[in-house]
């Protein structure tokens, strides 16, 4: 069955996608450039892998997007302590957007958009990296690339795999596609129990799939053990509030609640970073906040030194919310009352801040567990949310109990990275570190 897949994928699946894209393109500046960043591909590569005719192995890894990318940072970061130059590492990516921020350069020798899939654009790639191992993360299967793999006898690896049942996995009439695929993998490595059951009919006789666990949880625990302090000293005598990646609809509920809060609390202090920071939303917040008679707030990127900053601190900036966590008793994480669903709650979780979101959680299991398992607050309305708030921050030993316990989520599913770089080392042969000294 699985030839009669690959035939089926090339002749229609693929040519489809392809006409898709190209049909996007006319329409969306995103994918323009998402196929314009692919052009020439194949010559930047070949002039690259000039300088890899020697015998070390070479290892691919493939991200969707940045977030991927994030989950693969502890394998990347672990091999290179490891091995050092004794591995050429290679990272592809589907999105533009990591290649943009270029966060891959000194740990990756190498990085380059994925073209678009085929069997020609499939074979090219293998014929230029030769790698001796290739392995993506999360779900970004690329079905001609892992068929063109198996071909010629590079091994593959899902690893951090999440399944669910209402992707188009579990769909009957796509189950065959999706077992000729996944049972072309050489090893599958599951987030949880749940992603294995969901994944595992798709491999019914392959190698099967293990509860191997999140790198997520590694890579937001090293970030955390290695972040400088933010330079924000808020020398107040209260809690401190940050709010991350806020909307417009969190900030609509969070903002009157605020002043009430200011009132209450002698000594707060709350750092609010909106999702979007552009001049127009930032002077908007500024404009409320004077109309709710909130202490005027101060843009971080006006704060010269560590002097008297203010209480309230609006964060202008892009890029610095992780490191802002640390200074958080209670994080309010935004997006749940948004419709694109919550943003990441592990950052705050790993520096043992008391957790409180609102409803629309949906896209985030680590949300769905911590709320069910009574560590973070999930609260419905601007009502429920006003009185956890003035709990947490009114309750030191209640707030530091919740810290410790989102903290400790985090750090008890740590250690899939050493799991599976058991597995990489094991599939791709690499030689054991006292042979390559």
């Amino acid at each position: 069955m699985r030839e009669f897949w690959r035939h089926l994928y090339e002749l229609i699946f693929a040519p489809l996608m392809r006409l898709i894209a190209w049909a996007g393109a006319l329409f969306s500046p995103t994918v323009r450039s998402g196929l314009r960043v692919r052009r020439g591909w194949r010559v930047e590569l070949e002039s690259v892998a000039e300088y890899w005719d020697d015998d070390r192995p070479r290892l691919w890894f493939h991200c969707a997007s940045l977030g991927e990318y994030e989950q693969c940072r502890p394998l990347l970061e672990e091999l290179r302590r490891l091995r050092g130059d004794a591995v050429i590492l290679l990272v592809s990516f589907f999105s533009e957007t990591p290649l943009r921020h270029g966060r891959w350069r000194g740990l990756a020798d190498h990085a380059f958009p994925l073209p678009l899939d085929g069997k020609r654009n499939a074979r090219r790639l293998l014929e230029i990296i030769e790698p001796d191992l290739f392995v993506t993360v999360k779900f970004d299967l690329w079905p001609a690339l892992v068929w063109a793999c198996r071909e010629r006898g590079v091994p593959t690896a899902l690893v951090s795999a999440a399944g669910h049942r209402g992707s188009s996995t579990a769909q009957p009439l796509l189950r065959g596609f999706y077992r000729a695929v996944y049972g072309a993998l050489d090893y599958l490595g599951a987030v949880s129990a749940i992603d294995a059951a969901s994944l595992s009919p798709l491999v019914p006789r392959g190698p099967g799939v293990e509860v191997a666990g999140d790198t997520k949880f590694d890579a937001v625990i090293g970030r955390r053990d290695v972040t400088a302090n933010p330079g924000l000293e808020l020398s107040l005598t209260g809690p401190v509030l940050v709010c991350g990646s806020t909307h417009p609809p969190d900030e609509e509920r969070l903002l009157p609640i605020l002043a009430e809060l200011f009132d209450m609390l002698a000594g707060l202090g709350v750092v609010l970073a909106p999702h979007h920071v552009d001049e127009a939303h930032l002077a908007a917040l500024e404009s409320a906040a004077a109309k709710l008679d909130l202490p005027e707030p101060r843009r971080l990127t006006s704060l010269n030194d560590a002097s008297e900053p203010g209480c309230f601190v609006l964060v202008d900036t892009v890029g610095q919310l992780f490191e802002l966590y640390a200074l958080a008793d209670v994080a309010y994480i935004g997006g749940g009352f948004h419709d694109k669903g919550l943003h990441n709650v592990l950052e705050p979780a790993a520096f043992g801040a008391a957790l409180v979101y609102g409803p629309r959680i949906s896209n985030s299991i680590e949300a769905r567990e911590l709320a069910n398992h009574g560590v973070a607050q999930r609260v419905r309305d601007a009502t429920e949310l006003a009185s956890t708030l003035e709990k947490l921050l009114n309750d030191r030993e209640y707030r530091q109990e919740r810290g410790d316990a989102a903290r400790a989520y985090c750090e008890g599913r740590s250690g899939a990275t050493e799991r599976y770089l058991e597995r990489l080392t094991d599939l791709a042969q690499l030689p054991s570190i006292s042979e390559e000294c």
